[in-house]
């Protein structure tokens, strides 16, 4: 038996030298964007960040030698200096802390009643505050906190304790009440 012969034609297209050359030319372009997108414009940021950052902290230690240069070259304090300073020091501390004083009224009013205005005589060592839109139940409920809580009780006195008198109050008008706390 003799096998029959198929004929098949093939047509091979091969793509032109042209074609070739412009897919070439186009993937090399695009190697060459992502290449510079990708590697070369961060690089140069970062570089150019680095140069920066070495100019500031070169400023900073430009401002740092001339703040040095212009501090006191003495950092050794006379004995006068010293006593004068631990004078100032226990002054301090003995001084009154009136503004404690005023919050701790505050913190007593709070709920109870309004407080409009408050002065400081410390000549006289009193603070006086002016109440509005009370009750004469709330007012007295206030002033009876206020002294429980920071009356001087045997005559020592400390940040909790300082109300040395009973509060005194006098009516400006019908809704208004100004009270005077004696501190120590």
């Amino acid at each position: 038996m003799k096998a029959k012969e198929i004929d098949f034609q093939f047509e091979i297209k091969r793509p032109s030298r042209s074609n070739r050359k412009a897919k070439t030319l186009i993937l090399v372009s695009f190697v060459l964007v992502t290449l510079t997108h990708f590697g070369y414009i961060p690089f140069v940021t970062y570089q150019q960040d680095i140069i920066s950052l070495e100019n500031i902290n070169q400023n900073l230690s430009n401002q740092l030698s001339v703040v040095q240069s212009e501090q006191s070259i003495y950092e050794d304090f006379t004995t006068q200096e010293i006593l004068y300073n631990n004078a100032y020091a226990y002054l301090t501390n003995l001084e009154k802390p009136l503004q404690t004083y005023i919050l701790s009224i505050f913190d007593v009013s709070d709920g109870l009643v309004d407080i409009s205005s408050y002065s400081i005589d410390s000549s006289t060592n009193t603070i006086t505050i002016v109440i509005y839109d009370y009750t004469e139940a709330m007012l007295n409920e206030f002033l009876l906190e206020v002294y429980e809580s920071h009356g001087v009780i045997d005559s020592q006195t400390n940040l909790v304790r300082w109300i040395t008198q009973t509060p005194s109050r006098s009516n400006l008008t019908s809704s208004r009440v100004e009270v005077s706390f004696s501190y120590a």
